[in-house]
Order: C-alpha cells, then sequence, then structure tokens
C-alpha cells in the first residue's frame, strides 16, 4: 500500500497506511513538542478506543509528570554506572556531562526529552505480545543511539527500557 493522507475527527490530519500513522502536527508534552503515531494493529485506521485513549492523554499529560520522573530516575539509577564507563573512554568529562550521578529525581529531566507520543492497540490480543496501551519515547543524554521507552497500560507504567 502507499502512504495516504487522512483527516481523523480527533488526531487531525494523519499520514500513513493501513495499520501505522503519523500525526501532522505536534503535540505539546512537558515543554516539547512531540511526535504522535498511531499503531492500529489489525484495524486499518484508528479507532474510538484509541482516540479516547489520546484525548486522555491531552487531560492527563500535565499529571503524569511525578510518576514518569520516579520510574525514570529509577531505571537511571540501575545504568548509569554502565554508561559512565563507556563515555569514560570517549572523553573523561563526558561522563559528568552525559551520564552524571544523581542526587535528586528532579535532575533526571536535564537527561532526558520527550520526542514522540504512541497511541497503541487498545486491545492487547491485536498485536504483539505487550499489553501496553500507550507509550512514551524519550531522548536521553546518556544513550543516544537509542531510545527510552516507557510504555504504559489504563495509565499505569508497565515497563522503561530502551528501544
Amino acid at each position: 500500500m502507499s502512504e495516504r493522507t487522512l483527516n481523523d475527527p480527533v488526531f487531525g490530519a494523519i499520514v500513513g497506511e493501513d495499520g501505522y500513522w503519523e500525526k501532522q502536527d505536534l503535540v505539546p508534552f512537558l515543554g516539547y513538542d512531540v511526535d504522535v503515531s498511531i499503531t492500529c494493529g489489525s484495524a486499518a485506521e484508528p479507532d474510538d478506543a484509541q482516540r479516547a485513549r489520546f484525548l486522555q492523554f491531552l487531560e492527563k499529560r500535565d499529571q503524569l509528570k511525578a510518576e514518569l520522573e520516579e520510574a525514570i530516575f529509577n531505571y537511571y539509577q540501575e545504568v548509569y554506572e554502565n554508561y559512565q564507563v563507556i563515555w569514560d573512554e570517549v572523553d573523561e568529562n563526558a561522563a559528568e556531562k552525559n551520564a552524571p550521578t544523581l542526587t535528586s529525581s528532579e535532575a533526571i529531566w536535564t537527561l532526558i526529552e520527550p520526542s514522540a507520543i504512541g497511541v497503541l492497540p487498545q486491545d492487547p490480543t491485536s498485536v504483539g505480545d505487550s499489553d501496553a496501551d500507550f507509550d512514551i519515547q524519550w531522548g536521553t543524554s546518556w544513550d543516544v543511539e537509542h531510545s527510552l521507552l516507557v510504555s504504559f497500560q489504563d495509565w499505569k507504567i508497565l515497563s522503561v527500557e530502551l528501544y
């Protein structure tokens, strides 16, 4: 199939092909403008459940900050020492800049930037083996080759992992 444009009643102009779409306009989130992707699974176009999940995100986006901060900070605490070793091999000052030791969860915001949100199929049996129905991708200072993916189900964080 070739790429086409749809005018969705909630997402607005979306471009893609059956099963995967991207919103034409960026969406504000935590002070950044992020991309929106819609994965439809076996459906060709976004469904009402996905539209509802996106509208919920628009209502909840500022309320997610505290939970995201804690989850990403905890993940970072588990991995940053490995990244310090890698960055030290690049330059002796690179580790402190890209993978510093953090003493508070609030400091994590200096190392990450949201890049995209994903509205996933709302029926977990429709694609893959994940129970996630929404995710947020982040760029990080400590791993510039991968994105950090925070996956949700019913607005509870399921996982924080590299993608």
